[in-house]
């Protein structure tokens, strides 16, 4: 041993020092106040200066710019909280979920299996207890058009199915009277009305197509050129109104009408 430096056993060894020394390292970022001890010469050896913490060691504690609140986004001091996230709208998926629910029991037969059908055409649980308001040749018509197979590969309903569901549907307008605006005012109005052509489109038929007012104004259309099609033949009206409105077909990049709209405003501008 060299001289002037003392025994081992005359300085015992800290706590700290006795544990493993991973739990050392652990204290130490656990508490402020564990440093490493400085150590200067004296003539009789070493000695150990007790450790200080350092002034940027202890951190004052978080304060809060303004009260929390969970509608509200709060800033804690360095730690940005997220407000809380709204619930999106009724998506795609759901409205099919809804209509696979309710075409769970037609006259006894489980149709769910065609839900997804029903909402590429536009259909939804609303949509169909609007359709019991129309006439029974218009909801037939309507259904067998859209829910049909067509000859151009889509897949449909069987004539079996595609009837229990018209049954099914008549009988929603004893269930829910009024439920609907009255389709004798959701047709065209003829040339003396003063009524324009954003006001027909909140009741075609009993729906609201009023959204798609840009498309129609976009596409060409007017109350004057909606009504020029009642002259025409039945087939050339169909393919005006189908190729420049329906989503599959509509140009310029805009959001088309689904295929039950498309039917709706055809009804609606026949009827004149």
């Amino acid at each position: 041993m060299c001289p002037g430096l003392s025994s081992p056993a005359m300085y015992p060894l800290s706590s700290a020092a006795k544990r493993p020394r991973h739990e050392a390292v652990d204290n130490q970022s656990a508490s402020p106040f564990l440093h490493t001890a400085s150590a200067r010469s004296h003539p009789r050896g070493l000695i150990f200066d007790r450790p200080q913490p350092s002034a940027s060691s202890v951190s004052a504690p978080p304060t809060f710019s303004r009260p929390l609140h969970e509608d509200q986004p709060s800033q804690l001091q360095g730690l940005a909280l997220l407000p809380r996230r709204s619930l999106p709208p009724l998506s795609a998926q759901g409205n099919t979920l809804a209509l696979s629910s309710w075409l769970k029991n037609i006259l006894t037969n489980d149709l769910s299996a065609h839900a997804e059908l029903l909402a590429m055409q536009g259909f939804t649980v609303p949509r169909l207890g609007v359709l019991a308001t129309w006439s029974r040749s218009d909801i037939g018509d309507a259904l067998g058009r859209l829910l049909i197979p067509s000859s151009g590969g889509r897949k449909g309903m069987k004539a079996f199915e595609v009837v229990s569901l018209e049954l099914a549907i008549r009988k929603l307008k004893a269930k829910t009277p009024g439920s609907a605006p009255p389709v004798s005012s959701g047709i065209l109005p003829p040339n003396s009305s003063a009524v324009t052509l954003s006001a027909f489109l909140k009741n075609v038929m009993g729906l609201d197509l009023s959204r798609h007012h840009e498309l129609l104004t976009a596409q060409g259309f007017d109350l004057a050129r909606l009504r020029s099609t009642t002259t025409w033949e039945r087939e050339d009206a169909q393919e005006v109104l189908s190729r420049t409105l329906k989503a599959d077909s509509a140009a310029g990049g805009k959001t088309g009408m689904s295929a039950l709209e498309v039917v709706a405003l055809e009804f609606a501008i026949r009827k004149v």
